[in-house]
């Protein structure tokens, strides 16, 4: 009897049929076995009920030739004839059917380092609650479990098929993980790592304010607890004999299995690393990245220069359609003895050995032959693996962490330009790949050094006992192909494929492609370093001096040269500080004559040095109907001339004395940091705006409360610190020039760029009048929450 005739009428039930073995498991029984009933676990996902994911994964290439076949609409019919589907998933299974004949179980978790928790609750709670909805059906199936061949875990020389040798007790290990998340969040929230976490976020974020210094602490503790999570599933692993998480888990649930599957004859099948089709559906099929995916590309990309690898380690591939056509038989075989569990490994080591050196001579040769393309550079390079041994490898490894480390702080000392941004964006890159390949030495050490052969005896027995024309199409004997033709013919070309699309010319973009017109929206600007190329200390300086005689303007250089250093400080620590220290300097200054000094030449000052692609794009969005609203904490004066730009100005406004001066402090505290998210959220409410459809536009991480705070955060021409956190986001990350034929600075900071930049100016200009006069203005109002508004209102 052939192995379609023994399926025909069986209910046969799939777990994990969304995942790579199971989609493809999937596409067989449909194409395959048309007498086979399927009954299928999917995991509703958002809106979309479990059928609906099935219908939407037979649009993917998995069923392209069945869709050849019926068309879509026939497929679609045949799945919902074929296919009954469950609701739900592991943990929360529904009903079962009480006919079942076999299940197979694909679903599992694949990572190699999950959080130890979470790989208990997948592999071991998942059988768990599997057997519990089988018993409850009253259905007795012959159950089929797919797990891995590296469950044998770090051993050497051949592994035999059957029960692992182990003591260690599932039941203490399971018990251990479920505690182990408590204990790290336990261990995250003591003192000294709170204050370390705290320490951490304010050397990096105190400008943006306590708030937000709050959050980030927060954030690292999360990401710690993760982390530590890790650590405990591998460091467990290891401890106790396996290479992972994710073989310790696997190992312990085939144990729970073996202990407690009672009546319920059992199979467990063992595959390797499983990677792309050698013919169905179709040569070279690959659903996502693999194991062996990740390092083949980084190596046609020139970025894998070696590998902890030993040469002569046997790598255990098996291409996904043997092990589905594998599963296919010990489900259509006879069920085993109920107290004696059939065991399969579908692997290649055995019968078809692949040495990691034939590996690297198949994958590099298919490279040289077919290089991947480097955009603007011609074709990559591929590199010569010395297989220098992973202690050398690792050696090269620390240094180039330690240099991407050192490079880091010193970009995070030089001041913001381009060019600044365009290194950040090589050191990102550099940090990307240094990352890539510390995560896969550590995890793929294990694999490519281990000195083990899985043998298949009982599994090539299963393949024998089949009928002539089942081995023909069902087969799964790894000695039916040749590794060159695999790897460079099916493999490589499928996994290359995608990097080898061409790509079409990014459209020129002038403004917003996606600015949607509409009420409630605001459109929220920083005026420093975003609208204009200025600083708080150069907008003083170009006021102050602009009356100033030569003796003056040498006093008033000398006492900015002097209290330059603690402004930097100031800048670095606390923009709040910083506001305070410069508007200080306004102390004794006539409002009258600062608004004289901006009528004269205030004006011209601020409007030649606004960015035409600010001005560009405040107009877009007035011209779509949002409100558009300058927040800087710039002197309310310095502002009028902007007011045409806006619907509403909110600034800083100086306290005046009963003398009619300046006293040099402020009004209110200024909006810098978490006030000015705190302060949008208090406008939006007022004006019934949307916050998550609004706009805000900013260049400095003191600003990232402000970005955050709105649904489309912009970041422009931004600080280093700002566009690791803007591109970690996927914020949109734009360039606006200063204005043509502004003196551009690229060393010094902001504070130092404006003093700079003025005092040069200044030696030129030898105007003379009131000798204290600074800043800019006009007859502003002051708000009921003591901000000044200027220009509410303004005509469109």
């Amino acid at each position: 009897m052939g192995l379609r005739e023994r399926l025909a009428g069986k209910r046969v039930f799939v777990t994990g049929v969304t995942g790579f073995v199971g989609e493809a498991l999937l596409e067989r029984l449909l194409a395959e076995f048309p007498d086979t009933r399927i009954v299928a676990l999917v995991r509703p996902r958002g809106s979309h009920s479990g059928m609906a994911r099935l219908e939407r994964m037979i649009r993917k290439p998995a069923f392209s030739e069945l869709r050849k076949q019926l068309g879509r609409e026939g497929l679609a019919a045949l799945l919902a004839e074929r296919v009954q589907v469950i609701e739900g998933d592991l943990a929360e299974m529904g009903s079962l059917p009480s006919d079942l004949d076999v299940v197979i179980h694909c679903a599992g978790e694949v990572s190699f380092d999950p959080p130890i928790d979470e790989g208990f609750a997948t592999n071991v709670g998942g059988v768990q609650a599997l057997l519990r909805a089988v018993r409850a059906s009253g259905a007795r199936p012959h159950v089929v479990h797919v797990s891995t061949a590296y469950v044998a875990g770090l051993r050497s020389g051949h592994i035999a098929e059957g029960r692992l040798v182990h003591d260690v007790d599932w039941r203490v290990e399971q018990a251990s993980a479920e505690r182990a998340r408590q204990a790290a969040e336990d261990a995250s929230r003591a003192p000294e790592t709170s204050a370390r976490f705290r320490q951490d976020a304010t050397a990096r974020h105190a400008r943006a304010g306590a708030q937000t210094v709050s959050a980030e602490a927060e954030a690292a503790r999360r990401a710690w607890v993760a982390r530590r999570m890790v650590a405990a599933g591998a460091e467990r692993a290891q401890v106790l004999g396996w290479t992972d998480a994710y073989t310790f888990t696997k190992a312990l649930a085939e144990r729970y299995l073996e202990e407690s599957h009672g009546d319920l004859p059992l199979t467990i099948v063992r595959p390797s690393i499983i990677e792309s089709a050698l013919a169905k559906p179709f040569p070279g099929w690959i659903e996502g990245f693999k194991m062996a995916e990740p390092l083949i590309l980084a190596f046609g990309r020139g970025e894998l220069p070696d590998f902890p690898a030993s040469p002569d380690a046997v790598v255990d591939i098996i291409p996904v359609d043997l092990v589905v056509n594998a599963l296919l038989a010990a489900a259509g075989s006879p069920p085993p003895p109920v107290d004696v569990p059939a065991y399969y490994t579908v692997c290649s080591g055995f019968r078809n050995p692949l040495l990691f050196r034939d590996l690297y001579e198949y994958v590099r040769g298919y490279f040289l032959e077919h290089p991947l393309p480097s955009r603007g550079r011609g074709a990559t390079a591929v590199p010569e693996w010395p297989f220098a041994g992973s202690v050398a490898v690792e050696a090269k490894l620390r240094r180039g962490e330690k240099a991407v480390e050192w490079a880091s702080r010193a970009l995070e000392a030089l001041p913001r330009s381009e060019r600044v941004r365009r290194l950040a964006l090589d050191l990102e890159r550099s940090e990307s790949r240094v990352a890539f390949l510390r995560r896969y030495s550590d995890v793929y050490r294990a694999y490519t050094s281990a000195e083990l052969v899985y043998v298949d005896d009982a599994t090539a027995a299963l393949q024998a006992a089949m009928e002539p024309a089942d081995q023909e199409q069902f087969g799964f004997d790894p000695a039916c192909y040749d590794w060159r033709h695999y790897l460079q013919e099916v493999h490589c070309p499928a996994v290359t494929a995608v990097l080898r699309r061409p790509r079409d010319a990014a459209p020129a973009r002038r403004g917003l492609v996606n600015l949607t017109a509409g009420e409630g929206v605001l459109a929220v600007f920083d005026l420093d370093g975003t609208l204009v190329s200025s600083t708080v200390v150069e907008s003083y300086l170009w006021l102050r001096l602009a009356d100033a005689g030569p003796a003056e303007r040498a006093r008033e250089l000398a006492s900015l040269a002097a209290a330059l250093p603690g402004y930097l400080r100031a800048e670095r620590r606390d923009r709040g500080h910083l506001i305070r220290s410069v508007y200080g300097r306004y102390a004794g200054v006539d409002p009258a004559e600062l608004a004289a000094v901006v009528a004269q030449v205030g004006a011209d000052v601020v409007l030649r040095r606004v960015k035409p692609a600010a001005v560009r794009r405040v107009r877009e969005h007035r011209a779509a109907g949002h409100r558009t609203v300058l927040l800087t904490g710039a002197v309310a004066a310095l502002t009028a001339p902007l007011a045409p730009l806006f619907d509403e100005i909110v600034a800083t406004e100086l306290e005046v004395g009963a003398d009619g001066l300046y006293t040099g402090r402020l009004d209110a505290s200024p909006l810098v940091g978490d006030s000015r998210a705190a302060f949008l959220d208090h406008y939006a409410r007022g004006r019934g705006a949307d916050l998550a459809a609004s706009w805000a536009y900013a260049d400095s991480l003191s600003d990232l409360p402000m970005l955050r705070a709105v649904g489309n955060p912009v970041v422009v021409n931004p600080d280093v610190g700002l566009h690791r956190v803007a591109r970690a986001a996927g914020w949109p990350i734009e360039e606006w020039p200063s204005t043509p034929g502004e003196p551009r600075l690229l060393v010094g900071s902001r504070v130092e760029r404006g003093l700079f930049a003025v005092a040069a100016a200044a030696q030129g200009r030898g105007r003379s009048g009131r000798s204290r006069s600074a800043g800019a203005g006009g007859s502003p109002g002051a708000g009921g929450d003591g901000v000044v508004r200027v220009g509410v209102g303004e005509g469109r």
